[in-house]
Order: C-alpha cells, then structure tokens, then sequence
C-alpha cells in the first residue's frame, strides 16, 4: 500500500511540473496528434486513383478485357490512345501507366507462345509507380490465366484461393499505419 502511495505522488509531482513545461506540452501534442496522422496519410502503400491508358493493336476481345480489368479506386477509368503516343502522353502528365497490347497478341496466346504486353510507368509519382507496376502485372497475369482456361488453353487449378477482407474491404492501409504510427511514438 506505501508503494502504491508513493507512485502516486510522484505521478501527481510529474503532472504539476508538466504543466508549467509548455515545450514538453507541446512535444506531447504533436506527438500523439499530428505526427501518427502524417505519418499514416503521407506514405503510399497502395495505389489510389492512378491515371492509366491503353494502347490497343490487337483490337481482339482478350484485350478488350484486360483493359476492363481495371476498376476504381485503384485506377480511373481506362482510355483508349492510339499506338505509339504512350510515352508523349506520359511525358504531357496525362498518365501514370500505359498498356500497350502488340497485334496478333490474342493469336499467340492462343497458339501457346507467350507473348508480351509493353508497360510504361512514369517515375515521377516513385511509390504510385513502384506499387502500380505490381498491381497492373498481377491484373493482366489474372486476365490472361482466366482467358487460357476458358479457352482450354490451360488446365484448371485444382485449388482456387478466395480472399475477403472482413473488417477493411478496400484494404484502406491509412488506419493501420496510424496505429503502428502511435505506438511508435508511445515507444
């Protein structure tokens, strides 16, 4: 019971000098308000409304759907640029991403080469980039598996994973990081 009188009045001791402290006062607030806030808006770890557009030349129905693979909010909606304006389109600040899908491209996938899709990313946006680069290869490698098996190009997978996210569906990563953000501080 001492103890616990003791830690009292030196909890209430320290709480007094705080109070006349107005620098350690505010080191506090900014501490445990603004700093987990910046912390958790001010770093990219998803892409988020990314500017994307698609250089067609195959005009094939398997390209069709892979430029409507991509859907809000990670990307706007997907324009349709003539072929070979992708890279002074990005250069203008029209684009982040630019899919350009060569001719034939439905053909060789359907006669099981393996052809290859063009990505243009512009770095200025480093993160968007880096993340979007990720996203956009992981999309049309997903279209083009569906594609295949329905076109019994590949055999189906004996296994298919579903995930759901219960408690954060858009995988929003701005409440966790504001929370690892505090304890950071609180550490």
């Amino acid at each position: 019971m001492r103890r616990l009188h003791s830690i009292f009045w030196l909890g209430l001791k320290e709480m007094m000098s705080l109070r006349r402290d107005w620098v350690m006062m505010a080191l506090l607030a900014w501490s445990f308000t603004f700093s987990p806030v910046m912390e958790a808006t001010g770093v990219a770890t998803s892409v988020n409304n990314a500017s994307i557009a698609f250089a067609d030349e195959d005009k094939s129905p398997l390209s069709r759907t892979l430029a409507a693979a991509f859907f809000r909010p990670e990307f706007q909606p997907v324009v349709q640029i003539t072929p070979g304006s992708g890279a002074t389109q990005m250069d203008a600040g029209r684009f982040l991403f630019v899919v350009a899908v060569p001719p034939g491209f439905e053909k060789d996938v359907r006669a099981g080469r393996t052809p290859e899709i063009q990505v243009l990313i512009d770095a200025t946006a480093m993160e968007q980039a880096g993340i979007g680069a990720s996203y956009i290869s992981n999309i049309l490698n997903a279209e083009i598996s569906r594609f295949a098996i329905g076109a019994d190009l590949l055999p189906a997978s004996p296994v298919e994973v579903i995930l759901r996210s219960a408690f954060n569906p858009n995988r929003d990563t701005v409440r966790f990081a504001g929370i690892v953000a505090l304890i950071g501080q609180i550490m």
